[in-house]
């Protein structure tokens, strides 16, 4: 079985990509919102029909910019825990046997 190398610093960045794409997203929406706000009066009885589907979007947009934010959260915690299995595979074993050595050494010591 080949094991699948992924750079934690690759995982940061995809984490920073979700995260700005989820500022975008909510500004987009803030911004069809306002400038609905703004158009509505000269749209006359259509305003009303339009401005529900500009708000109904904008609440679509809302919860993708949180489902982006969840997503980049979940990639920058993937990382970390890439990071750190990294760091106890480079003191040589798992979790269990580096508390294994630490507890022998402690022993040894007394």
């Amino acid at each position: 079985m080949t094991r699948v190398e992924i750079d934690p610093a690759e995982l940061g960045a995809l984490s920073a990509l979700c995260r700005n794409a989820s500022y975008d997203v909510a500004g987009i929406a803030t911004e069809a919102q306002y400038r609905m706000d703004a158009v509505m009066a000269l749209l006359g009885p259509d305003g009303v029909r339009l401005h529900a589907l500009v708000d109904h979007a904008a609440v679509l947009l809302h919860r993708a910019a949180a489902d982006l934010d969840g997503d980049a959260l979940a990639v920058a915690t993937l990382g970390q825990r890439g990071a750190a299995a990294d760091a106890l595979g480079d003191m040589g074993g798992n979790e269990h046997g580096l508390l294994t050595r630490f507890n022998t050494t402690g022993e040894n010591n007394e």
